[in-house]
């Protein structure tokens, strides 16, 4: 009987969480807890980086709000570590090919965000491998 309202109300959050997720990278913020859309260009340079870690988190969310409304369930527990810092990487390189995620003192070491993000590129191969291997482990006996 309360199927259905959840779901509405999964699809909403799911929704909003993406919504929130992306904005950054058109120079927006949407701040919910006060509804309001503010420039990021107003934040100081150094969160920056806080500002990719909630895109990525909130990614992270939305993706998996619509994996269970549409009922599929994470083949294993590196899933969400795998999902995060896909996400992580892919709201880092987008952002450092806008030059956002630079400040003017890390200007001179943004060879340390291409760093940071080539480690993380590294992360999620590893990540991939384990979660397909422990998916394997898990279903092993299925068929």
């Amino acid at each position: 009987m309360l199927k259905r309202p959840i779901n509405i109300m999964i699809a909403f959050i799911g929704t909003l969480l993406a919504f929130v997720a992306i904005m950054p990278l058109f120079g927006y913020d949407l701040v919910i807890h006060k509804l309001a859309l503010v420039p990021t260009d107003r934040y100081a340079n150094d969160v920056t980086h806080l500002v990719l870690t909630r895109s990525a988190a909130f990614g992270t969310l939305a993706f998996f709000c619509m994996n269970f409304l549409r009922r599929k369930r994470p083949w294993s527990s590196v899933a969400p570590m795998l999902v995060f810092s896909n996400f992580f990487l892919l709201f880092g390189l987008i952002m450092a090919a806008q030059g956002t995620l630079f400040s003017d003192a890390e200007a001179a070491n943004d060879w340390r965000i291409w760093g940071l993000l080539g480690l993380l590129g590294l992360l999620s191969a590893v990540l991939y491998l384990e979660n397909k291997a422990e998916s394997n482990r898990i279903f092993t006996d299925r068929w």
